[in-house]
Parts: C-alpha cells; structure tokens; sequence
C-alpha cells in the first residue's frame, strides 16, 4: 500500500465530509418521498467521519511524536467522536418522532 504524503489533509477533509452530512442530512429526508436521501446522508457521515477517525489512529503511528502532533490527534479524535455522537442523536430523535 503506498503511503499518504499529507495524511492529516486527507483526515481534515474527510471530518469536514462527516461534519457537512452530519449536520445537513435531516433536510434531505425532504428532497424526495421516501427516506432514501435520510438515510444516504446519514451513511456518507458515519462512514466519512470512521474514515477520518481510522486514519487519525492508524495512519498517524511514529514513534517520535511531538506534542503538536499528539494535540492534533486528540482534537481530532474528539471532533470525529462529537460527529458521530451528533449524527446518532439525530437519527434517534427523528425516529422517535421529536
């Protein structure tokens, strides 16, 4: 597998894809009938947003840390967890009906 030469870019933008889906995905239950839209968005942001969180954890192992490097994986370790937490409060609370 070829290595990433700006992994945190990569992890940036897939946290933005998360943060977008997961904040715009209740408005396209509107764009048709059904669901469906509901539904994509929902899954672009949890698979977007898990992406990013493997990639922070995984991709981002050296021995020799800074404490920049460390600081930056921790606060994107929680942006990703508060997008998955927001997304799963969304999805519970439109199916509950609020």
């Amino acid at each position: 597998m070829k290595k990433l030469k700006h992994p945190n870019l990569v992890i940036f933008i897939l946290m933005f894809i998360g943060a977008s889906f997961s904040s715009g995905f209740q408005q396209m239950a509107y764009w048709s009938p059904k669901v469906f839209w509901y539904w994509a968005g929902a899954g672009i942001a949890y698979m977007s947003t898990a992406a990013a969180l493997i990639l922070i954890v995984y991709l981002n192992k050296s021995k020799k840390e800074g404490g920049l490097v460390r600081s930056t994986k921790l606060i994107g370790i929680i942006i990703c967890s508060l997008i998955l937490l927001w997304t799963t409060f969304v999805m519970i609370a439109g199916q509950s009906g609020m």
